[in-house]
């Protein structure tokens, strides 16, 4: 008797994310699993839209970019999480705004592996998950 034949599963392009937390010096980088794709599109297909995000500062913690991020978010090669905002780059230059209230998104992705990549880092994005004015999305 032959064993079963078995279809591989679809093949999932990798998915990078960064912390844009360091100036002059290199971002820790991490690649998110599978499952950690999963989750992270079941969520953003959970959100809302939002009008504009805000600003960034010129000098420490400016959000999560994920990038090569079709898998999560399909037709879009980018998206940042930055205070309750998650900004999308996508096919024909447009971009998506989607609300990210209490900053779930922005959450899963410093667990998703900055602790583990760069624990200060980790430390800076905690600090601005926690700030009173960064939780309002000011």
């Amino acid at each position: 008797m032959q064993p079963a034949c078995k279809v591989p599963p679809r093949p999932v392009a990798p998915v990078r994310a960064e912390a844009d937390v360091y100036s002059g010096r290199a971002n820790p980088v991490w690649m998110l699993t599978r499952s950690q794709i999963s989750a992270l599109r079941r969520e953003l297909l959970s959100l809302g839209p939002r009008s504009e995000p805000p600003a960034p500062p010129g000098l420490g913690y400016r959000g999560i970019v994920v990038s090569y991020a079709d898998p999560v978010l399909p037709g879009c090669a980018e998206l940042r999480a930055y205070r309750g905002t998650v900004t999308a780059q996508c096919g024909a230059g447009s971009t998506v705004r989607l609300a990210d209230p209490g900053r779930a998104v922005e959450r899963y992705l410093a667990d998703s592996g900055l602790r583990a990549t760069d624990p200060a880092a980790y430390a800076a994005v905690q600090q601005d998950l926690a700030s009173p004015a960064a939780v309002r999305g000011d």
